[in-house]
């Protein structure tokens, strides 16, 4: 059991509430011994001013009987009294029968008589006594000094009882929490082997299985609810990939299959050279199809685990976008499209040139792809200070509602018409590349009436732009 989280905690509560109550209970008993102890003293010192009082008015005579009565019956075996004159002299004492052993310190009392400083308390043990005895040393007038000493048997006794009351307390309290560790322990760590065993469920092929954890801990629900989280996304990525493999099979295997048969023309065939020069043409786009594909493939990767390297410098987006509507403007002209530009001037960002241009590609494309003949095409860039938001915006068949969700998912195509042809890249890597940015790509989507993807970056401050003349040249610059 020891090797189980659960006997491990419930040994280690125990072993601190075992130390805790110990360290307490060493706290209490100095407490209560320095109490009494001070209690005692205080009790000597009184008895020393009663008698000096005592001496003071009615002699010494009176003080003799008045020591006698204080230790008559048994009084003696625990309370000692011993009366000295200025020469050290013993005038009188009590019954010694049980304090043969002591010995007086006489120049101590001799110093207490010629100060008249106040009065010395010592701890002192006798082998006839069970328990130590404190003495005091202290004088009565500047002719007498009295030596009074008391056994704390009777705080030894206290102490003992107190002792052994804790020692059955502790006896009865360590079980009972080791019981309630257990128990709490078990309760905490029950959820956890459940997540333990969802992961077992999921290391031996059952991706279905979850935690479902209720009422538990709130640090064992946060974990089984991560769990669960992480269970689902794996289950969506396995999926995902399946989807992927297939549609790249099928997309490899057309490509591949038309680059055998050019091959095996070129093999086969007498043909020209006119006609050889086509097939390798033919061959090589097959090719080219297939890199790029493969290249995309790990462009998405590689962004999706945030390792993409951007070379980022100031971008001025407007003229961007513009070049990037300027390079499908044919395209787009032979479906003849309406393209609708509403983009405003110098809206600069700090980006990756390259990646950026391949995100604007995607959008563009995809609009095209999916936009019918005769349709509309709208682009827009609109600077609103902290950040730059650019809309495509297409007419064509849309994205159903159930496939909003997931549209950005890597290898994801919509099985309406709209996921069309491709391995269901190109968005994802679009994005990648905008959360790279530090920006987020967003889609809206009302089927057979528009899509707009708008995807939101953060502007750089630029000042207004100046004329400048200098060497009868015309500038602009930045201010």
């Amino acid at each position: 059991m020891i090797r189980t989280l659960s006997g491990r905690l419930t040994l280690y509560s125990v072993v601190s509430f075992a130390v805790l109550l110990l360290i307490c209970f060493s706290l209490l008993y100095w407490s209560i011994s320095s109490l009494l102890m001070q209690r005692l003293d205080q009790d000597l010192q009184e008895d020393l001013s009663e008698l000096a009082l005592v001496l003071d008015q009615d002699g010494v005579a009176e003080l003799i009987r008045e020591i006698d009565k204080e230790t008559a019956g048994t009084e003696y075996e625990t309370v000692v009294m011993v009366l000295l004159d200025a020469a050290m002299n013993t005038l009188h004492h009590t019954t010694m029968s049980a304090w043969s052993e002591l010995q007086l310190d006489l120049p101590l009392a001799r110093a207490r008589l010629r100060s008249g400083s106040e009065p010395v308390v010592l701890t002192t043990k006798l082998d006839s006594q069970e328990a130590p005895t404190r003495i005091i040393y202290g004088a009565l007038s500047p002719d007498y000094v009295l030596v009074l000493g008391e056994s704390t048997e009777e705080i030894l006794d206290i102490t003992e009882l107190l002792i052994s009351a804790f020692s059955i307390m502790f006896l009865l309290a360590v079980p009972v929490a080791a019981v309630l560790g257990w128990a709490v322990t078990r309760r905490t760590v029950a959820g956890i082997e459940k997540v333990g065993i969802a992961a077992r469920g999921i290391s031996e092929g059952d991706l279905n299985v979850r935690v479902n954890a209720d009422n538990e801990l709130e640090e064992v629900q946060t974990l089984a609810d991560t769990f669960d989280a992480m269970a689902g996304r794996i289950q969506t990525l396995i999926h995902h990939m399946r989807e992927m493999t297939d549609n790249i099979s099928h997309d490899l295997r057309s490509p591949l299959g038309r680059i055998r048969l050019l091959s095996e023309s070129l093999l086969h065939k007498h043909a020209d050279v006119g006609e050889m020069q086509e097939n390798v043409v033919h061959t090589i786009t097959e090719c080219d199809r297939l890199i790029q594909m493969i290249n995309l493939s790990l462009d998405v990767a590689e962004a999706e685990a945030g390792m993409l390297t951007l070379q980022t410098s100031e971008i001025d987006l407007s003229a961007l976008i513009q070049e990037t509507c300027d390079f499908y403007e044919p395209a787009i002209e032979l479906k003849q499209i309406s393209l609708t530009r509403n983009i405003e001037p110098r809206c600069y960002i700090m980006a990756d040139g390259n990646s950026l241009q391949r995100l604007l590609s995607n959008l563009l494309d995809n609009s095209l792809k999916y936009t019918p003949e005769k349709g509309e095409i709208a682009i827009s860039v609109h600077c609103n200070g902290e950040y730059t938001d650019v809309s495509v915006c297409d007419n064509g068949v849309g994205i159903q509602a159930e496939s909003l969700d997931h549209v950005f998912d890597r290898f994801y195509r919509a099985d309406t018409s709209r996921g069309g042809k491709g391995c269901g890249l190109g968005l994802s890597y679009a994005q990648a590349v905008a959360k790279a940015h530090g920006g987020q790509l967003t889609v809206q989507s009302s089927p057979g009436i528009r899509t707009i993807f708008t995807l939101r970056l953060h502007s750089i401050s630029v000042g207004p732009l100046q004329l400048k003349t200098e060497m009868g040249q015309t500038q602009w610059s930045l201010s």
